[in-house]
């Protein structure tokens, strides 16, 4: 029953807007069918179809193929508990993405919250950090939402850096902007790459989900501010 909850709430939004049920491809097809449908100004609700359709099949036709192993003895009974734990992973972030977020500001020391993200972060003893905080003076934000961005930052410079590296983190202020750059010399990003890396569900790792740069870019515009990247393969991300 709960497997086929989606399936039968596709059916009856297709129905709605005359959309012929695709019996092959039923979940991928006929859902971003449905979001064809829609205004161009859903672009974002079109891409979260497209990638829940496509990671739910994968998801079940994994299952499947585990329990028809298991039927005959191949595989053990906890594969398809650690399958089904990955969909309810992604799903929560899926959720924790796309969920209405109320800001909760408080006046920090802006050193104070960047030294807390360094913390945090399991940095390897190959990468140095260097700090430049030219601005030290508090900052009114939501420092769990704020925290939690620069952490992404610094994870993503982490996983950049392939043997030993360093992360610069520096901090200014122009006029009424507080500005925190936080740069690394790692493997870079090419052109191509840099078009889509604060897209939802976009990643460049393996087992990525693609959530981390979104929801940095969300709490970064939640704050009144903009996130750039500059990256040069073989060179480093800024």
């Amino acid at each position: 029953r709960d497997l086929l909850l989606p399936m039968n709430y596709i059916a009856r939004i297709a129905k709605r807007y005359g959309i012929e049920m695709e019996k092959e491809d039923f979940v991928s097809l006929t859902f971003n069918e449905i979001f064809d449908k829609l205004k161009e100004k859903e672009k974002e609700l079109i891409e979260f179809s497209a990638y829940i359709a496509h990671e739910f099949r994968n998801s079940l036709a994994t299952i499947i193929g585990l329990v028809r192993l298991v039927q005959q003895g191949k595989k053990d009974p906890d594969e398809i508990v650690k399958e089904c734990n990955n969909m309810e992973a992604m799903i929560s972030n899926l959720l924790e993405y796309a969920k209405p977020t109320k800001l909760s500001k408080n006046q920090i020391w802006l050193s104070d919250l960047l030294a807390e993200a360094i913390k945090k972060v399991k940095i390897p003893k190959r990468i140095a950090v260097e700090r430049t905080f030219n601005y030290t003076g508090k900052v009114n934000v939501d420092d769990e939402l704020m925290l939690g961005a620069i952490m992404n930052l610094i994870k993503n410079s982490v996983e950049a850096i392939t043997n030993k590296g360093v992360i610069k983190m520096t901090t200014n202020k122009e006029e009424e902007s507080i500005i925190i750059t936080i740069a690394d010399n790692g493997v870079g990003m090419s052109e191509e790459q840099l078009k889509d890396i604060f897209s939802p569900f976009y990643s460049n790792k393996k087992s990525g989900v693609g959530i981390g740069l979104a929801f940095v870019k969300k709490v970064i515009e939640l704050h009144n501010g903009r996130i750039t990247v500059n990256s040069t393969l073989n060179k480093g991300t800024e």
